[in-house]
């Protein structure tokens, strides 16, 4: 199901299969909303899913409370049960999208999760809800799944975090240059106000 990923809910406008399901091409989501190239230079082949206790996240999807997504979601993907994967979950748009001087606010990130179960991976930087709250433009919070070579040992970007504890200023194609992670498989995003 390349590019493809066939969802059993969903009510906004978004081709309809007139089988009671819709589908998602992430590719085409991401070009349209400029993912791609604001953030990494291929889009992903497949959308993961994510599973906020309120709400699931599909690229049409505007949230406008930032208590819905205030908890660490579920996120799940066609994995390998013997690899080894990233989540990295970023902000490009802060402040805002016309002005994204801090470009990018990395939001969350995990390495080294063994097939799709997030709990058991690394924890590099702990989940953190987007709290910009400047004007009423619309940011993208983008969730991108690479897979991982192999274990990868991660003691230059823990140390580089504790010490200086930013957040902004992240490049997640430059990260995922410096280990080697390729172009991600799957990716989702949502646009959030408030």
């Amino acid at each position: 199901m390349r590019n493809k990923v066939i969802l059993l809910w969903a009510f906004f406008q978004i081709p309809w299969l007139g089988t009671g399901e819709w589908v998602f091409d992430i590719g085409i989501e991401m070009l349209k909303h400029l993912v791609v190239p604001d953030v990494i230079p291929v889009p992903p082949h497949e959308m993961c899913l994510v599973y906020y206790p309120k709400n699931n996240i599909t690229p049409d999807v505007y949230i406008f409370n930032k208590d819905l997504t205030q908890d660490p979601p579920i996120v799940q993907w066609d994995a390998d049960p013997k690899s080894y994967y990233t989540l990295i979950l970023t902000n490009p748009d802060v402040p805002n999208r016309t002005y994204a001087v801090l470009k990018e606010y990395h939001l969350w990130l995990v390495g080294n999760i063994p097939g799709n179960k997030i709990e058991w991976g690394e924890v590099l930087t702990e989940y953190k809800n987007t709290d910009w709250a400047q004007d009423r433009s619309f940011r993208r919070n983008i969730f991108l799944i690479y897979k991982q070579q192999g274990k990868i040992s991660f003691k230059h970007w823990i140390k580089r975090t504790v010490k200086v504890g930013l957040r902004s200023g992240f490049n997640t194609y430059d990260f995922a240059r410096q280990y080697k992670l390729g172009d991600p498989l799957f990716g989702n995003f949502y646009f959030h106000r408030w």
